[in-house]
């Protein structure tokens, strides 16, 4: 049972159909896509070029260089978490509370260095305690966002 929650920073739009927000890159371009059926069709396109391709490309072609910088950037602006929410979060004495728990801080410290991060994820969500830690990030995360009244601000 996994639940989405706004943090704050708004999700990039799908590339292909441009109308959904996305949830999944192509391994090999990192387009951005929302659907099987959009992954489909940006894949049978010609758009969808790997990204070593496109970092010899650029090395040929000089003008290029600004698309590959432009999806760099975009990539890592897309997943930012805001300035606001980072301080709440650093700053929460219940979470510091949470954090003094060893088998937490461990199992973090193996998440972190795992080769297959999701699945290790995935596996942590089964324990209470990392659960405990997940659901006080998202409430610190969903008080920049809620007007208190069950919506969100825009």
């Amino acid at each position: 049972d996994y639940r989405i929650f706004d943090c704050g920073f708004a999700m990039a739009t799908c590339e292909v159909c441009e109308q959904n927000q996305h949830k999944y890159k192509c391994p090999a371009c990192l387009m951005k896509y929302c659907s099987v059926t959009c992954y489909k069709q940006h894949r049978a396109s010609d758009r969808c070029v790997k990204m070593e391709q496109l970092r010899t490309d650029n090395l040929m072609a000089d003008t290029s260089s600004h698309q590959s910088e432009r999806l760099l950037v975009e990539d890592v602006e897309s997943d930012k978490v805001p300035e606001a929410v980072l301080n709440r979060l650093e700053h929460s004495g219940k979470l510091r509370e949470i954090l003094q728990n060893s088998e937490l801080r461990d199992l973090l410290r193996e998440i972190d260095g795992h080769s297959k991060p999701p699945h290790k994820l995935k596996l942590a969500m089964q324990l209470p305690v990392f659960r405990e830690f997940i659901d006080e990030c998202l409430a610190i995360c969903n008080q920049s966002t809620s007007n208190g009244d069950g919506t969100l601000d825009a």
